[in-house]
């Protein structure tokens, strides 16, 4: 059912597979640093 929506597939893949997405702000090194902080 999913396949009339590949985008959605893709960011799901990159999330699981914790691949550097443009709109994954868990893998911004900004988000890093403040959290560390």
């Amino acid at each position: 059912s999913d396949g009339n929506k590949p985008s959605l597939n893709l960011k799901a893949t990159e999330l699981r597979l914790g691949l550097p997405g443009s709109e994954s702000p868990e893998r911004d090194p900004d988000n890093c640093l403040r959290s560390s902080s």
